[in-house]
């Protein structure tokens, strides 16, 4: 099962429509993610190649392609990449050609038919092919959307095998789907791969009666821990004694320890083999020459003139790795009997446990731990055991258990104590064809949003466009101010090319699709996906939200000189994080005053403390709080650098990325950026990242004196006996303060992770998202007035290059006392603007003569700006956020000179004036 865990791909849809067994440190629990729709999964078939330009297939059954609504039919078919785009053919005959294919089964039910891939496996589902691209070069990624039950399926038999006991097989497919759900985001564009790294996945077929058996009884079963679908972990064995999440992957997965405990479990040990068994026996010479040598080894450290091992007297494995454990030592004691120029003698040896797999007294590697144990009068057992983490349900020791009777509920309480079964009716909702127009349960919930009837939908429109726009369906309407958007709340809804059943079907979303409401005609409306598709849907499919402002509240500030320290504490003794440069931006989140006042700051992404004597603090902003899981920073990588599956270096990269990769981040934890990048997610570590800009980001914790936050709104509670907490944490009931009841009004503050910052009575705490009914106040927009770059000048004869560093083409010789702007920074090199031209100068030979309001954007060493079109409408902003006004709309068509990229947004010349634009519009 789960290695290590592939994380998140996160689209960003906030207004203006922009579009983070196992390594578990970037789990998050269900509270902090939009309702996903637990029906389906969403597979990335990773285990064809990260490098695949073209795939055959067989088609089984009747399929459409979903782009054009063609219909296939027990085909053979091909896809291919060309010139950066997917070409569909068959019988040597290019269909379509696209950026997408998307080939969507006409009925679930099994039999109706399947995908055959050249891995010789049949899957079920529709499929979605995509181009990536990661290193430069594209490739073809696939994903499988199928129900959840046939998913497992599929799992069972890469995990298991059909012929395993069929309680084995129920514990097994409740621990692989309360994974699986636990982890899903509809933000993301699959939920999980099929291979170890997540879970394994074999697609389908019918002889596999023991499978489907155990998965069809319990198909809406799930494991729970208190009222949150539990991250159950599970591995091959874990020899002998299961284990906790901080153990196998470090203190950053405390938070996942609940439900999970260290216990001796002799089922596993007595039902593995695989592990390795070394039998000394004692007051006996050593009959293993391999551990004879590591023993000569080791004495000779001591005393150089031994000339032999008698023999071993005593042995014991101790040094637990953690505390607790007792089948997991780190060091193997050796009393041992040596001789030397003809003297016995008695020696104690310590040895590194690793040591006897590096001397090959043991030889499989794929092995985790080592302990011992006597097993008669003069015979001690040294094993070296646990294939897999240890962590959760062993499947060998399932098996084991389900043979000798144990049912499946049993099994999985004794590795997820604490848990419970429970169910989720919505899981199966997928098995009924009809299912497409059936809401699922508790489909009106998403995080930060609130929802309005469709009577309301016409008037939030027109009330935020021009007045000129009242045809609904006016493509000038895309990029406007418009305050609603929908999601689906079913899948496969149809999108139709006009207002009636009758008209052509030319698209079929997934649950969870986000959409930009444009306008309404009875009772169909009018709405745009991401990728700028138009067309109509019924109301009933969806869900109607406008955007709710949380409130953040701060101050900006620049630090005023160079080698400001940036402390861990408001004390000049405490730990300096780092040396701030003049003119670094910092939002102030508080202050606290001693000696000295000290401010609270966020640097990029890192909470700390400055001396407020060198920090020019303007007033405080209120701005829209950000939506969980969004892009809050963007950066670029300072040299190449590995993309890993998981934030720790303890496994294999996913790639690695060139310096000067752009980056989307998400967060920021323990030393490592959860990122986007090249067309991946993943992590990279915080020390080979130059971060551009960042968010404002509310910190879990501020000084004596914050910046007083602006309520957002007041909540009602909707629930009874719904706990009101002094943290945000379900994990334990000592920081409860009250059982609020149905009714109870409380003041908004912010929304964070699931929970609201909030005050009742007095009292400031926090409660849970789903528990509370809003009522928004809206705060002002951040305004910072006209943008204008930094200015310079030369301070003596300097080359002005094509790129960061001496071996680029020099433009021309800029003299002493040259005035330029100054866009961007590499190393120590401006990106700078000199009589229109767009190149770069030591900073050797360059000074600042006055202040700008925009950031100095870190670039590439080889960036060039660059003069393009606006692929339709886009807002020209006042900052690199939605956060920021609006300046000025630029209509499709018009040309933009991009000065920059941070992120996802451009900083570009509209008209004469500088602002920010997403990059999605505008053509590359």
């Amino acid at each position: 099962m789960k290695r290590t865990v592939a994380f998140l791909i996160v689209a960003v849809l906030i207004l203006s429509f922009l579009c983070p067994a196992a390594m578990a440190m970037e789990m998050r629990s269900a509270g902090t993610r939009s309702l996903p729709d637990y029906s389906h999964i969403r597979v990335n078939l990773c285990s064809l190649g990260t490098d695949l330009k073209s795939i055959s297939l067989y088609a089984s059954g009747r399929y459409n392609l979903r782009e054009t609504d063609d219909v296939f039919s027990d085909r053979d078919l091909k896809i291919a990449l060309s010139d950066g785009s997917l070409e569909l053919s068959y019988a040597g005959t290019v269909k379509y050609i696209g950026k997408e294919i998307n080939l969507i089964r006409s009925s679930v039910d099994p039999s109706a038919g399947y995908i055959k891939l050249p891995n010789d496996r049949k899957y079920l589902g529709d499929f979605r092919f995509c181009v990536k691209t990661s290193g430069g070069k594209s490739y073809i990624q696939i994903i499988n959307t199928v129900p959840t039950v046939y998913y497992l399926y599929g799992v069972l038999k890469g995990e298991m095998g059909n012929d395993t006991p069929q309680d084995a097989l129920k514990a097994q497919s409740l621990s692989a789907k309360s994974y699986v759900l636990s982890r899903m985001d509809v933000k993301n564009e699959y939920d999980v791969g099929d291979t170890s790294v997540t879970q394994v996945y074999h697609g389908y077929d019918s002889s596999w009666n023991n499978i489907i058996s155990a998965v069809n009884s319990t198909a809406n079963e799930v494991v729970f821990l208190g009222d949150e679908i539990m991250y159950t972990l599970y591995a091959s064995s874990n020899g002998g004694e299961t284990d906790i999440p901080s153990h196998a992957w470090g203190s950053g997965c405390t938070h996942l320890n609940p439900g999970y405990t260290v216990a001796i479990d002799q089922y596993d040990f007595d039902s593995t083999g695989i592990r390795e068994t070394l039998t000394i026996r004692l007051g006996e010479p050593c009959d293993n020459m391999n551990l004879g040598a590591l023993l000569m080894l080791y004495a000779r450290k001591q005393d150089e003139n031994v000339t032999n091992i008698v023999g071993i007297d005593n042995v014991e494995m101790n040094s637990p790795k953690f505390d607790g454990v007792e089948r997991n030592m780190t060091n193997a004691h050796f009393e041992i009997r040596a001789e030397s120029d003809n003297t016995c003698f008695a020696m104690s040896l310590d040895i590194p446990s690793e040591e006897l797999l590096n001397h090959k007294v043991f030889t499989k590697s794929s092995l985790r731990t080592y302990w011992g144990e006597k097993t008669g009068t003069n015979t001690y057992n040294i094993y070296h055991a646990r294939y897999g983490h240890g962590v959760g349900l062993s499947q060998r020791a399932a098996k084991y258990r389900a043979m000798l009777g144990q049912d499946y509920k049993e099994i999985l309480s004794f590795y997820f104590p604490g848990s419970h079964v429970g169910t989720i009716s919505s899981i199966s909702d997928s098995l009924n064809d009809n299912s497409q127009n059936t809401p699922l349960p508790g489909s009106d919930k998403l995080s930060g949003a609130v929802h309005r009837p469709l009577n309301e939908i016409t008037s939030i429109i027109m009330q935020n466009t021009n007045e000129n726009m009242t045809a609904p369906g006016a493509m000038h309407f895309f990029g406007r101010r418009v305050e609603c958007y929908a999601y689906t709340n079913v899948h496969g809804a149809y999108m139709y090319a006009a207002a009636s059943q009758n008209s052509t079907v030319i698209n079929r979303l997934p649950y969870g699709e986000m959409l930009l409401v444009l306008g309404t005609e009875g009772e169909w409306v009018y709405v745009q996906t991401v990728n700028g598709m138009t067309g109509y849907v019924p109301s009933g499919v969806l869900v109607f939200v406008s955007k709710t402002p949380q409130s953040v509240t701060y101050r900006l500030g620049k630090v005023t000189t160079d080698d400001v320290n940036f402390r861990s504490e408001p004390s000049t003794s405490s730990v300096s994080l780092g040396k701030l440069a003049k003119n670094t931006q910092l939002y102030i989140w508080g202050s606290v005053s001693n000696s000295i006042e000290w401010y609270y700051v966020q640097n990029g992404l890192t909470y700390g403390y400055v001396s407020a004597q060198y920090v020019n603090a303007t007033g405080s902003y209120t701005a829209n709080d950000i939506a969980e899981g969004s892009v809050i920073a963007s950066g670029i990588t300072k040299s190449n650098v590995n993309l890993r599956p998981a934030p720790t270096t303890n496994n294999n990269p996913i790639t690695q990325l060139q310096s000067g990769t752009y980056l989307l981040i998400y967060s920021l934890k323990n030393g490592w950026y959860s990122v986007h990048a090249d067309g991946r997610d993943g992590y990279v570590s915080e020390s080979y990242v130059t971060l551009s800009t960042a968010l404002p980001i509310p910190p879990a914790d501020v000084p004596s004196s914050p910046v007083e936050p602006q309520p957002i709104g007041t909540g009602t509670i909707n629930a009874t006996n719904v706990r009101f907490r002094s943290t945000p944490d379900t994990s334990t009931s000592q920081n409860i303060i009250a059982l609020l009841q149905r009714g109870d009004k409380l003041t908004l503050f912010s929304l964070s992770g699931g929970w609201y910052y909030a005050s009742y009575e007095g009292q400031k705490g926090y409660v849970a998202e789903q528990y509370v009914d809003v009522t928004p106040t809206t705060p002002p927009e951040v305004t910072e007035g006209e943008l204008h770059l930094t200015k310079g000048e030369t301070t003596g004869s300097v080359n002005f290059r094509e790129g960061a560093g001496t071996s680029y083409a020099v433009y021309k010789q800029l003299a002493k006392g040259t005035k330029f702007e100054i866009i961007g920074e590499h190393d120590s090199w401006y990106f700078i603007r000199v009589d229109g031209i767009c190149g770069f100068i030591t900073k050797q030979y360059a000074k600042i003569t006055e202040e700008g309001n925009v950031g100095i954007i870190t670039v590439a060493k080889d960036w060039k700006s660059y003069t393009t079109k606006a692929k339709g409408d886009c807002n020209l902003r006042l900052g690199a956020s939605v956060l920021y006004s609006v300046i000025d709309v630029i209509e499709k068509g018009d040309s933009v000179t991009v000065l920059a990229i941070t992120g996802e947004w451009c900083l570009v010349q509209y008209n004469g004036i500088l602002g920010y634009c997403s990059h999605d519009y505008l053509e590359k």
